[in-house]
C-alpha cells in the first residue's frame, strides 16, 4: 500500500511537469487524454495485482464452499433451521434490551431471554422471562427498568428478573 501511495505521488508530480512544459493550447487535449490514461492505470494497478494473485477469486471461493457446506448441512438434516432462527430471535431480543437498557439508563447490562419455543402454541415466540444482570451500583434503577421492559415486551413484572454481577 505504500508502494502504490508512492507510485501515486511521482505519477502527480510527472502530470504536473507535463502541464508545465506543454508547448501550446494545441496539444492540450493530447496531453489531458495521456494523463487521464496514466491516472486509470495507476488506479487498477493495486487492484490487477489483487486479482492476478488469485488473493480475490480464493476468497470468493472460500465464501462459496462455506455456503455449499451450509446448505447441504441444513438439506441432510444436521443443522436444526429451526433452533438457528429461535436462537438468531433471542440473540435479537437480548441486544435491543441491552440497547434499550443503555440508551434510556445509561447502565451496562448483561440481558437472557426465555421465550415460548413451542410452535403449536399462540404464544409461540412471546417473552416468557428475561434475566438481566446489572453493576451493584446501577441496581437502584432496577423497579424504572422493570417497569418499562413490562410495558414494552407485554412481560409480566414477577418474569423480569435482576440481579447484581459482573456485566463485562
Amino acid at each position: 500500500m505504500a508502494d502504490f501511495a508512492k507510485n501515486f505521488l511521482y505519477l502527480i508530480m510527472v502530470i504536473s511537469i507535463l502541464r508545465l512544459l506543454s508547448p501550446s493550447k494545441e496539444y492540450d487535449k493530447y496531453i489531458k487524454f495521456f494523463i487521464s490514461l496514466l491516472l486509470v492505470v495507476s488506479i487498477l494497478a493495486p487492484i490487477l495485482t489483487i486479482v492476478k494473485k488469485g488473493e480475490f477469486s480464493s476468497l470468493l471461493n472460500d465464501s462459496y464452499v462455506r455456503i455449499d457446506t451450509f446448505e447441504s448441512q441444513i438439506n441432510e438434516g444436521v443443522i436444526d433451521t429451526d433452533s438457528l432462527i429461535i436462537d438468531e430471535y433471542k440473540n435479537k431480543l437480548n441486544d435491543s434490551i441491552n440497547g434499550i437498557i443503555k440508551k434510556k439508563y445509561y447502565i451496562d447490562s448483561k440481558v437472557s431471554v426465555r421465550i415460548n419455543e413451542d410452535q403449536n402454541s399462540d404464544m409461540y415466540g412471546d417473552i416468557k422471562e428475561i434475566d438481566i444482570t446489572l453493576n451493584e451500583n446501577d441496581i437502584k434503577k432496577k423497579d424504572k427498568i422493570k417497569s418499562y421492559l413490562s410495558k414494552t415486551y407485554l412481560v409480566d413484572l414477577n418474569n423480569i428478573n435482576i440481579k447484581t454481577g459482573s456485566v463485562g
